[in-house]
């Protein structure tokens, strides 16, 4: 495994693992409402701890970013210093660390955290509204078991649940079982994130996005060592089994600064065939959680490897 990879598993896993933790605390606060044993008066508590908790990862995430960049990008900068002084770049002209560069990083870092904390709190008031509606449905049912419609007042994240079982005069137990099944699936999966209407675990997508602010800094690490050792062309790394958009740029050399008439620019996209058409792709960012990386080259080693 090398040093990329196992930086990237040590700093996403211990991020991850954090989210985990606090996904756990969340599923604690919301399991009384999934077994539907908890008043509707107590949701208002319920959010204000949920509230507390969202705080307090904003507060860790952040951190984690500012540390965790920052060692990805120097680190990087040490093994393509290394790399560029194997290739026989030694003009050292130009030291440039940029301090900025590692702020900002770290700044977009912890604002994609904080986005998802926040969305958190909207499914948590998704959850509360379901479950005051789940809560009433139940009173309702036990006034009339053959209740064909809703209150028109009734969420939309309940709506299609409590009608079908209520338009189908389905018992009060029953209805109570469906709904605290539902509810219950939610809590146990720690699905507390819903992007586009899909569900999301804490810990998986905490994960997805530690590994893909590593891997920008990874790249900007490499571009600023090259730079420094006037090193102008980097190449994609290969591995087993790549994606179809990866197979397609594994191996390509690129030109850091763009002026090389042989090999595309680095920040140029590469227009890729793929099964359903082209797809224009940025060679710094393939796909989230991507581990190709990109090392210093020269025309000599490409010439010697027939790759010129």
């Amino acid at each position: 495994m090398g040093e990329q990879k196992k930086l990237t598993a040590q700093l996403a896993g211990s991020i991850a693992k954090t989210y985990k933790t606090y996904a756990a605390v969340l599923a604690s606060v919301l399991r009384p409402f999934a077994q539907l044993k908890a008043e509707p008066s107590e949701t208002k508590d319920a959010i204000a701890k949920v509230r507390e908790i969202v705080k307090r990862l904003d507060i860790i995430a952040t951190a984690w970013a500012r540390a965790s960049v920052r060692q990805a990008y120097e680190s990087k900068r040490k093994e393509i210093g290394a790399a560029a002084k194997a290739v026989g770049n030694l003009d050292t002209g130009k030291e440039i660390y940029r301090e900025g560069t590692i702020k900002q990083r770290a700044a977009k870092a912890a604002e994609e955290f904080i986005k998802v904390n926040a969305s958190i709190m909207g499914t948590v008031s998704e959850f509360m509204t379901a479950y005051n509606q789940a809560f009433g449905a139940v009173e309702m049912a036990k006034q009339n078991e053959q209740i064909q419609a809703m209150n028109a007042g009734m969420a939309k994240v309940m709506e299609k649940k409590v009608g079908y079982y209520l338009a189908r005069g389905y018992s009060e137990g029953a209805i109570s079982r469906k709904l605290r099944s539902y509810l219950e699936k939610l809590v146990k999966g720690e699905d507390f994130i819903e992007i586009n209407g899909r569900q999301y675990q804490l810990k998986a997508l905490a994960e997805n996005i530690a590994r893909s602010e590593l891997h920008e800094a990874y790249v900007e690490a490499t571009i600023d060592e090259c730079r420094k050792w006037d090193n102008d062309l980097v190449q994609m790394s290969r591995h087993d089994d790549p994606c179809e958009l990866c197979a397609a740029l594994e191996g390509m050399v690129f030109s850091i600064s763009g002026s090389d008439e042989d090999f595309p620019p680095f920040d140029s996209t590469v227009s890729v065939q793929t099964a359903k058409g082209v797809v224009e792709v940025d060679p710094k960012a393939i796909h989230p959680m991507c581990e190709h990386s990109f090392n210093p080259v020269t025309r000599n080693i490409l010439e010697a490897a027939g790759e010129l």
